[in-house]
């Protein structure tokens, strides 16, 4: 079978994101070691000026450990990127949204250690006080994670959560309908589609959006939920309380998908 939405990087785009990834991850190595370096020389200046135990020059090795911490989950999501199936216009947006956070964070602590060696050079601690951030840093925030597992997310997912029989697989397979993609269209533009005959379902059709996130897998699971009860019911009367009870199921469903997904960013 041949499942609309799910999408793979080519051979030479493959490569193209690894040795993007490989130049990012040699730059985080020689920015590391520029930090770690303007934060010893920092140090330095606060020993002479303020003394071992004052918290400026504390504040110089937590700059190394902050630091280093968030250059180690770059690379861990990085790392994760170069594994993805996803195509490569998503791919290359969430490596923007990478590269955005980590200009953002190199320039903040390199301003922390120049407030640090303006206060040593005015023999002020005050003047070393880290001013606000106005932005969260990759270990502050799930939000990074949360949209690299968005990116990673297709139809085979969905599939595998729903866990549906193959018979169900077989008769859906050439009665779904992909429909524009979701971000251009609203929730509603996806339903199932019955043929009754006095009430009785005679057969079923599905329109469903590519799977290219998280809230397009979750209307995918809620219509196809629903088609497969619809299934059982082929040859059955469908009264409006069992009409009511399968979309309550479907939402049901379409939420433990979500929670699914947020266990396993804890894990």
């Amino acid at each position: 079978m041949s499942w609309g939405g799910y999408y793979m990087l080519t051979i030479e785009e493959l490569q193209d994101l690894r040795d993007e990834v490989v130049d990012v991850q040699k730059q985080n190595r020689e920015a590391r070691r520029e930090m770690a370096g303007y934060a010893l020389q920092s140090y330095l200046r606060c020993l002479l000026a303020f003394g071992p135990f004052a918290d400026i020059s504390k504040d110089c090795f937590r700059v190394i450990k902050e630091y280093n911490a968030i250059i180690n989950e770059e690379n861990r999501l990085l790392s994760q990127l170069m594994e993805t199936d996803s195509d490569v216009e998503r791919i290359y947006h969430y490596f923007c949204e990478l590269d955005e956070a980590s200009e953002q964070t190199i320039e903040y602590y390199f301003k922390v250690l120049d407030d640090i060696d303006e206060a040593c050079e005015m023999r002020d601690p005050s003047r070393g006080t880290r001013g606000k951030k106005g932005f969260y840093t990759l270990t502050e925030t799930d939000d990074y994670r949360i949209m690299l597992d968005n990116i990673n997310i297709t139809f085979l997912d969905v599939m595998k959560f729903l866990d549906l029989p193959d018979e169900f697989w077989n008769y859906i397979d050439h009665r779904i309908e992909w429909a524009e993609p979701f971000e251009e269209r609203s929730f509603h533009s996806y339903y199932v589609s019955l043929v009754q005959e006095n009430g009785v379902i005679k057969d079923i059709s599905v329109t469903l959006p590519p799977v290219v996130d998280l809230e397009s897998a979750r209307t995918c699971i809620h219509e196809l939920k629903t088609a497969y009860e619809m299934y059982c019911l082929l040859g059955q009367f469908l009264s409006y309380e069992k009409d009511r009870e399968i979309t309550e199921r479907a939402n049901n469903t379409m939420g433990q998908f979500k929670n699914k997904l947020a266990n396993n960013l804890k894990k």
